[in-house]
């Protein structure tokens, strides 16, 4: 048989690609089988196919392909054989091949016609590649098992987590994205991370794509908008990942709200100190200054930046000694507050006073950070303090003279005036000098009187207080009057608590101030006085009535003025300011009220008036 030249050209190029085909055929390392489409019968096999399946060539060509896979024709034939014939080609990744030692091998299937095996333009043969992907597969599985598990852990998680690619395609989101967000888990996966941004961090979604493409990873604040339209700062770690396989990015968002609230309250706290009058200075548990104030740079002369890196050693004066000091620490090192007065020297070395106060910062465990201090200048005060102690001391030498030299004096003076009346007769000039002097004299007597316990109540304060007989004191003062004023009735009112009250020596001045007001002050020809008393809530209330003619309401908050005195009357008017002032350092009260007094059984004319005074039982005040 002749062939021609193109004849011959043809068969050299089919013979080419035969050869080609056989060669890749038998070096290639996946498993490759020639299957007979109407018989189903395995027509060749290369060595990476026996290899695989464990069988020698000619036996495994001898096999039924329901052999290699058991229980699966109907579905290979319907999934895979009937794709390659229809299309020409196709691929299964979920097909199970028994080995000859029954091992079941996972593989991957891609098929295609043979054209060389067509008749009629019907396909008669397929080639069929299997790779092995038993492998892959199990650590498909594992990774699928990790990702289950990690699920867990991440539903755990108070942070939010949303696992996404870089187009914002979402493809997991944890518990705690749904429950802040307000937003069904559905929802969330049909979102993208622009739609969950504010309007003004959606622009940057790109860049921080790009940013975690080149660095790997990046860390930004953003915020994110709920449900609700309701907004919430976070702080999102966003990095490269894998997820099943496929590249993905993975973001931790992290609500800061309560962050963002302290560094809010930090920035406020801090503005607040840095305008305080008082100085504050921080140092830490060593003593080296940290922090310092606007007041601490004026009230020491020192800057900010002189203070700061050095120690309160500063502003030593050298008034006080070690033990001073090692007090100061030992308080402060045990965890306590130091808080005391303390002579500082300033930058240009005068001296100043300070009230300090000296506290402990303490971290989350509970250990010593370090220190706080609060300094508020008190130099004009213990100038102050010096200046009235001075005072203080000269009106107690007063006190002294009003009580012995000058009172003395004037009892002389009353004595002897005394012995004179029987020298002189009951009429005349001489007679009448006398009496004047001797009014005079017992005038004076009382102005010495007032005046020492006006001086005894400045010179006293709360601590002179102490339980005081309450019955004791009222009726010593009331014979006192009765002695002095025989004209008059004065009575106590029973029953009559037997009660201590917290007071001092100066609680028989108010009861005589009173008494003797009432009686001084009355228009009547037999002046009556009732004092009664009752007790009630920790408090005793003093009622002092009289028949007089009682006082105006414009008058009655006057009459405890210092001064304040009645037209006709020749007192100091101190009396009724002695009084108020005494009750009020009792911690008590005093009022006035209209009568006539209830205390009176019989008829009594004229309007009357009642001081009540309240004062506080020992018991209640301890």
């Amino acid at each position: 048989m002749t062939v021609s030249g193109s004849d011959s050209d043809g068969a050299s190029d089919s013979a080419l690609r035969a050869q080609r085909y056989e060669k890749i055929f038998r070096h290639s390392n996946d498993a490759v089988l020639i299957v007979d489409f109407e018989s189903e019968a395995f027509v060749d096999a290369n060595p990476a196919a026996c290899e695989m399946l464990g069988y020698p060539r000619e036996e495994l060509l001898s096999l039924d392909p329901a052999d290699l896979h058991p229980g699966e024709m109907d579905r290979i034939r319907a999934e895979f054989l009937s794709q390659v014939y229809e299309n020409g080609s196709g691929w299964t990744d979920d097909l199970d091949c028994v080995t000859k030692s029954g091992q079941v091998v996972s593989t991957e299937i891609s098929g295609a016609v043979l054209p060389e095996g067509e008749t009629d333009g019907e396909p008669t043969r397929m080639v069929a590649m299997l790779r092995d992907v038993t492998e892959r597969r199990r650590r498909k599985r594992e990774a699928e098992r990790t990702f289950v598990e990690l699920e867990g852990v991440l539903d755990s998680l108070n942070d939010l987590v949303f696992l996404h690619d870089a187009d914002g395609t979402m493809r997991y989101v944890n518990e705690a994205a749904v429950t802040r967000l307000g937003y069904t888990k559905a929802e969330l996966l049909d979102a993208s991370p622009q739609e969950l941004s504010s309007r003004e961090d959606v622009g940057r979604y790109d860049a921080l794509v790009e940013r975690v493409r080149k660095e790997g990873s990046v860390t930004f604040e953003t915020t994110l908008v709920t449900a609700a339209d309701r907004e919430i700062p976070v702080e999102i770690s966003t990095s490269k990942t894998r997820f099943r396989g496929d590249r993905a990015l993975l973001s931790v968002a992290r609500d800061v709200s309560g962050r963002k609230e302290r560094e809010r309250a930090l920035r406020r706290f801090k503005k607040a100190v840095q305008q305080a009058a008082h100085a504050v200075f921080i140092t830490d548990t060593d003593g080296t200054i940290e922090y310092v104030n606007a007041a601490f740079e004026r009230q020491t002369g020192f800057a900010a930046a002189e203070a700061i890196g050095r120690t309160p050693h500063i502003l030593d004066s050298g008034t006080h000694d070690e033990a001073f000091f090692a007090d100061l620490w030992g308080t402060l090192l045990s965890g306590g507050v130091w808080q005391g007065e303390i002579v500082n020297e300033r930058a240009d070395a005068s001296e100043y006073y300070a009230d300090q106060t000296i506290a402990p910062i303490r971290d989350d465990d509970g250990d010593l950070e370090a220190f706080v201090a609060v300094s508020t200048e008190i130099t004009e005060q213990k100038k102050l303090e010096r200046k009235l102690t001075e005072q203080r001391d000269n009106l107690d030498v007063l006190n002294q003279m009003l009580r012995h030299d000058i009172r003395n004096d004037l009892q002389l003076v009353t004595a002897y005036g005394e012995m004179l009346t029987d020298h002189v007769g009951d009429g005349g000039d001489a007679a009448e000098y006398l009496q004047t002097v001797l009014e005079s004299a017992e005038h004076a007597v009382g102005l010495t009187r007032t005046t020492r316990e006006m001086s005894t109540v400045m010179l006293s304060n709360d601590a002179d207080r102490h339980p005081v007989d309450l019955r004791d004191t009222v009726e010593a003062e009331l014979e006192n009057c009765r002695s002095s004023y025989s004209e008059a009735q004065i009575t106590i009112e029973e029953p009559f608590p037997a009660v201590d009250v917290a007071a001092n020596e100066m609680l028989s001045s108010v009861f005589r101030n009173l008494i003797e007001n009432a009686v001084q002050h009355n228009d009547k020809a037999v002046p009556k006085v009732a004092i009664s008393a009752s007790e009630r809530d920790g408090d005793v209330a003093v009622r002092i009535a009289d028949n007089g003619p009682g006082i105006a309401d414009a008058r009655k908050e006057a009459i405890f003025n210092k001064g304040e005195k009645g037209v006709d009357s020749g007192g100091t008017g101190l009396g009724l300011f002695l009084v108020e002032t005494v009750v009020e350092q009792f911690d008590g009260d005093i009022r006035v009220e209209d009568g006539p007094a209830a205390e009176f059984s019989d008829d009594v004319a004229g309007p009357g008036t009642v001081f009540v005074v309240e004062v506080p039982t020992a018991s209640s005040a301890a």
